[in-house]
């Protein structure tokens, strides 16, 4: 029966994790452990007893992992993907060597090395190591190599090693005393006699021990060998403290009441038990090292005085990739187009509005793929060139009509200009400044506006000005065709009649089509080029089927100018070629 433990074992070294934690200002790790006998008794206290107590620091990721068998390796990479994808870049292993080597091994696989920390407990030199048959291929011995690169730079806590005067003579005198056989203040009988030697008045309790003598004892022996003499005074001062109230140092639970209360200075450093009756120790922080070839190296980086809580780093600690600069503990993953609100401002000068992509509050990502798209602008921006080379055209144009207009008025008594028939030439005119005019309400306008008054301007702005020009076309193809010189008249009233007919029908038709479809804006949902989302730009909609009557007449009009166009000045010539 344990009563307690005087060998720091994993559970005592868990606080020295969070002194580590602290001092690299990591405040989310991924919490790994075993699910067997003693490794999920070691998770279950970290993760609900010992996590509670610093706040500071959260698990954004923990897995609860099989142990790892012939039959199920590889499984980590699962695991370990899961993990990659969280954003988590600090990894505490507390679990078996085969299973933090299957680990480390998909962390390699899977690019998990630089920017990330993986922190061990009590990692032996041959972790990285597995033998035997029947392993998938690539997770048996043929990977041992590749494990113990994968196993470079980690980090491994282990109990923090206690020297003094008195273990080193310690370790003299037991060197000395088994080569002897004088096992005084204590009785040690041969290897394999197991049978209670005499009671001593040193060993009141009869207390016996099977050590094989016969063994060369190295400094892990000394070592045990110097825990197994503290772990006896403990249990000697305790019953001792049990004895001098009068009670009995055979009950269990009378030794276990004391020994909360026992302390002092033993050989392998201060001992002193927590509430769980597990030695309360500091720690020594290690890099593990790859020796190719052989096993695992272990490199002394740092320590954590557990009765001082002084963290202290004596040589530059590395991490995976050879950084020695700390790794973040968690990096958000990119985010997705989802994790955006999207919205649009003003044209650009290229004519493309700007679509904005902000994170949105409470996304758990990073913005490093920041995504770009853009959507043709649903009007002209006055800042872009083809804005500007149409107001610059359009004002030209007015004052160009205004300036014929004004030379039509001072020379309208002109003989020939009275032959011309300045009215229609006005009308003309006149029509061609407001198609000018309406050039205008086309630039920088997204509202009303541009949808509604600029295409009623445009299409009876046209039509004056096309009518007026294709009916004193006509007139001159008529008087210039006359072969047989048959008395041609022509009456201006009549022309007016012809302008008054065509205007009509556009004002139909515009009537019409306000009556059944009237042009307005309204939000339309887009696609943008780039990253494909949905924006909504206001877009001007209706008219319905007369829009398309309207454009049919103007092309139509627009033929018969150039009908009769191309002709008359044949006709001309050759009328002035008959004069005499």
């Amino acid at each position: 029966l344990t009563i307690a433990r005087v060998n720091p074992g994993p559970h005592d070294l868990l606080p020295s994790f969070f002194s580590l934690a602290a001092a690299k200002n990591w405040t989310t790790i991924a919490a790994v452990y075993t699910i067997d006998l003693d490794w999920s008794a070691l998770g279950v206290a970290f993760l609900q007893f010992i996590l509670p107590l610093y706040p500071n620091i959260g698990v954004g990721f923990h897995i609860a992992l099989e142990p790892t068998t012939t039959t199920n390796a590889g499984h980590t990479l699962e695991y370990m993907s899961e993990l990659k994808a969280s954003g988590v870049r600090v990894v505490f292993f507390m679990g078996t060597c085969i299973d933090t080597r299957s680990l480390l091994l998909a962390a390699k696989r899977l690019d998990m090395i630089d920017g990330y920390s993986y922190v061990l407990l009590n990692a032996s030199p041959t972790c990285h190591a597995v033998s035997g048959s029947g392993w998938p291929s690539g997770w048996g011995p043929e990977a041992n190599e590749e494990a113990a690169e994968a196993f470079n730079n980690t980090i491994n806590i282990a109990p923090l090693p206690f020297e003094s005067a008195e273990s080193t003579a310690f370790a003299a005198q037991m060197v000395t005393d088994f080569a002897t056989q004088r096992f005084d203040p204590y009785r040690f009988p041969p290897a394999g006699d197991i049978t209670p030697s005499e009671a001593v008045l040193q060993n009141p309790l009869n207390l016996s021990y099977a050590i094989d003598t016969t063994a060369d004892y190295g400094p892990d022996e000394l070592t045990a060998a110097a825990m197994l003499y503290d772990a006896v005074l403990t249990y000697a001062l305790a019953a001792d403290a049990v004895i001098a109230e009068g009670g009995d140092p055979a009950s269990y639970q009378s030794i276990q009441q004391k020994l909360l209360s026992t302390s002092y200075v033993g050989l392998t450093g201060p001992v002193i038990l927590s509430p769980f009756y597990d030695r309360v120790t500091g720690a020594i922080y290690q890099n593990i090292v790859y020796q190719p070839g052989t096993t695992l190296g272990f490199e002394n980086v740092a320590m954590f005085n557990i009765f001082s809580s002084t963290y202290t780093e004596f040589a530059a600690m590395r991490h995976p990739g050879g950084r020695t600069d700390t790794p973040p503990s968690f990096v958000p993953p990119p985010c997705e187009l989802s994790d955006y609100d999207v919205s649009t401002e003003t044209c650009n000068s290229n004519g493309d509005v700007e679509v904005v992509f902000t994170v949105r509050s409470g996304a758990a990502c990073s913005d490093v793929n920041h995504p770009k798209a853009s959507a043709e602008c649903a009007y002209v921006p006055e800042d872009t060139i083809f804005g500007q080379a149409t107001l610059a055209c359009a004002c030209i144009g007015i004052l160009v009509c205004i300036g014929f207009l004004g030379w039509l008025c001072q020379y309208r008594e002109n003989d020939l200009l009275r032959l011309s028939q300045p009215q229609l030439a006005g009308v003309c005119i006149l029509g061609c400044l407001m198609l000018n005019v309406s050039s205008l309400f086309t630039v920088g306008q997204q509202g009303r506006p541009a949808c509604t008054v600029a295409p009623r301007i445009f299409h009876l702005s046209f039509t004056v000005a096309i009518t007026a020009l294709i009916t004193k076309l006509y007139r001159v193809w008529r008087i210039f065709e006359n072969r047989k010189l048959k008395k041609v008249r022509i009456r201006i009233e009549d022309m007016f009649l012809v302008v008054a007919f065509f205007v009509f029908l556009d004002i139909a038709f515009l009537t019409l089509s306000t009556v059944v479809s009237p042009l307005h804006t309204s939000y339309e949902t887009e696609t943008t080029d780039g990253a494909s989302v949905q924006i909504e730009q206001l877009r001007c909609q209706g008219g319905g089927v007369f829009i398309y009557m309207q454009w049919g007449v103007k092309i139509a009009l627009l033929l018969g100018t150039c009908l009769l166009a191309w002709p008359t000045p044949c006709c001309c010539r050759r009328s002035s070629a008959a004069l005499p």
